[in-house]
């Protein structure tokens, strides 16, 4: 993230609002909420389905949580989609094809409001990297332990804020991971 970067805000309806954008580090104001995209790798493997989690460095907010395989503020006038696949590419290096996200979920806290994406990495090489020292490290995580690495290791906005998006994710993994 850039200092002098823009960050689009939406209204209570989930709206983009036309205003400029916020300056990067802002507190939303007016009871809009910046956006924030996240993105969620999944892949089949053997017999059960692995979610993609990055460890976030020590040098940001949050440091050493883990929290969803790519994600980041959008920027004013940017759509979430166009978000997730550049903040995929920043902080993991995983270049997606926009056509192939899954949009599963929105939430909100009183800050933000989070477009939730699923991309199906099944196949696809481990080749990940950190070019922007936001991130320390990603780890695959199976289906069957999702619940309880969610809540030892992830950050608030996951484990204790939305905890009915692992929920969700679940759901859509299992709904679209084998198609």
């Amino acid at each position: 993230m850039h200092k002098e970067e823009l960050w689009q805000e939406y209204n209570q309806a989930g709206e983009p609002i036309k205003n400029g954008g916020c300056p990067a580090h802002t507190d939303s104001r007016n009871n809009l909420r910046h956006g924030v995209s996240r993105i969620w790798l999944f892949r089949k493997h053997g017999n059960t389905f692995e979610v993609l989690f990055q460890k976030r460095s020590p040098y940001v907010r949050n440091a050493n949580k883990y929290d969803a395989s790519a994600g980041g503020h959008v920027n004013y006038q940017e759509s979430p989609q166009d978000a997730a696949v550049r903040e995929s590419r920043e902080e993991i290096g995983a270049d997606l094809k926009k056509s192939e996200l899954k949009f599963f979920e929105t939430s909100v806290n009183k800050w933000s409001m989070f477009f939730d994406f699923l991309y199906d990495w099944t196949g696809k090489p481990d080749d990940f990297h950190f070019d922007d020292q936001e991130v320390s490290e990603v780890r695959w995580i199976e289906f069957d332990n999702l619940d309880d690495f969610v809540k030892k290791h992830t950050k608030d906005t996951i484990a204790l804020e939305h905890p009915q998006v692992i929920e969700l994710l679940k759901r859509e993994i299992l709904t679209h991971g084998d198609n």
